[in-house]
């Protein structure tokens, strides 16, 4: 992997809530994964080497992978978006994964998503198997 993430640690999710995993995955990504995938969920951390960053990720049943992170502006994601892409396509690919969604939660989702959106389309590696989300917090509820 590249350097650019510092570690992972590995560790299966104790959902209190399966329910809210299912509906922020179905209702809020709108990804149409059968019942069956959210059997088996697990919680990857990783912190991006300056330390600036945390994603969390959340592997649902083997085929979907999610990855959360928080920021706060546009200049604060710019930074370090073709990095997630390539890092996460990466992993999708050597793990035979379906799909990866990166999350974004930001306080303004509106004023974000136009320049993330045009910027993530044009990043090498983008295909029809890597999306981007640009969220308000609250839209991470049970999940995050």
């Amino acid at each position: 992997m590249p350097t650019f993430f510092s570690g992972k640690t590995m560790k299966k999710v104790n959902v209190d809530n399966p329910a809210g995993v299912r509906r922020f995955v179905r209702d809020i990504l709108g990804c149409g994964c059968p019942e069956e995938v959210f059997d088996e969920l697990v919680l990857a951390e990783e912190t991006i080497a300056d330390g600036s960053t945390a994603t969390r990720t959340l592997l649902v049943g083997n085929r979907l992978l999610v990855v959360l992170l928080c920021c706060r502006d546009w200049d604060s994601l710019s930074g370090i978006l073709p990095q997630l892409v390539s890092h996460y396509r990466q992993e999708r690919d050597e793990r035979g994964l379906n799909r990866v969604r990166i999350v974004v939660a930001c306080d303004q989702p509106a004023a974000l998503q136009p320049a993330a959106s045009l910027c993530f389309a044009g990043l090498p590696g983008v295909d029809e198997r890597m999306h981007l989300h640009i969220l308000a917090p609250a839209d991470l509820a049970g999940v995050a």
